[in-house]
């Protein structure tokens, strides 16, 4: 009983490992095929996309505006509140494709 126990054990045994061998065959190919995919995608994306390019005529017109800032502090818990305003002027420039 212990030999024909030992005997099956050993068969399944050998017939798990044989079973790899064509799953390390399907793993090869998959890596392949997946490094090949990668290729095209690569060689496609260096032949049609590109860094976008906007040319033809622009208009810039340069701006300046004034902004006013409104803030109010207080001194203590009994004071009156001091509105403080503040001009600022912002420079800009405005693009315009035509």
């Amino acid at each position: 009983m212990q030999r024909a126990l030992l005997w099956k054990l050993s068969t399944v045994l050998a017939l798990c490992l044989l079973a790899l061998i064509p799953l390390a065959m399907v793993r090869g190919i998959i890596g392949e095929r997946q490094a090949l995919r990668d290729g095209v995608i690569r060689s496609f994306e260096t032949e049609t996309v590109g860094p976008q390019i906007l040319k033809g005529p622009v208009l810039v017109i340069p701006f300046r505006k004034t902004v006013t800032e409104t803030s109010e502090e207080r001194a203590g818990a009994q004071t009156a509140a001091i509105e403080i305003r503040r001009k600022k002027t912002v420079d800009g420039r405005l693009f315009f494709f035509s």
